[in-house]
């Protein structure tokens, strides 16, 4: 049988703590795509800013406001399954709110500005803190919801 962890702190606790990270990467976000709007290129080429107006790097598209309520309906259960695997142990508080600080922070910029706003150059890719905070907290939460062995009977 796999063993889980229990929650560190009782659910209230770790739905203040997920609320506080993901207004966090929001305000955090945010703020790096102002200040990258006004600086412009730079720092030796990874700052390119760039406005993204397609889902998953330009692999696929729709009308804006279909982009809104898809992006909104996956938040949406995103933020359900996080909360069964938060209130279950099984996703960090803190992962969770990673990945609903990006994806709301980028919703946002969709909503209101019609494209994300995008602009430190990782590879052949243009990304910002927001997905950064997504796919940070998604490897965290997928680390953390594995299951352990934790015994070794029934293995020759």
């Amino acid at each position: 049988m796999s063993e889980r962890r229990s929650p560190a702190t009782p659910l209230p606790d770790a739905a203040a703590l997920a609320a506080t990270v993901a207004t966090g990467v929001l305000l955090i976000d945010q703020v790096t795509k102002l200040v990258t709007a006004h600086v412009g290129s730079g720092l030796g080429g990874m700052n390119v800013p760039a406005r993204n107006s397609e889902f998953s790097l330009g692999l696929a598209t729709a009308p804006w406001p279909a982009q809104v309520a898809l992006m909104a309906a996956g938040l949406a259960a995103a933020g359900v399954v996080l909360a069964i695997g938060v209130r279950r142990g099984l996703v960090p508080d803190w992962a969770a709110g990673l990945i609903v600080g990006g994806a709301l922070s980028n919703l946002l910029d969709r909503a209101l500005l019609g494209s994300v706003r995008d602009f430190l150059a990782v590879g052949p890719v243009i990304v910002n803190l927001a997905d950064l905070a997504v796919v940070l907290g998604v490897i965290a939460a997928l680390t953390a919801a594995r299951p352990v062995r934790t015994t070794t009977e029934g293995r020759r």
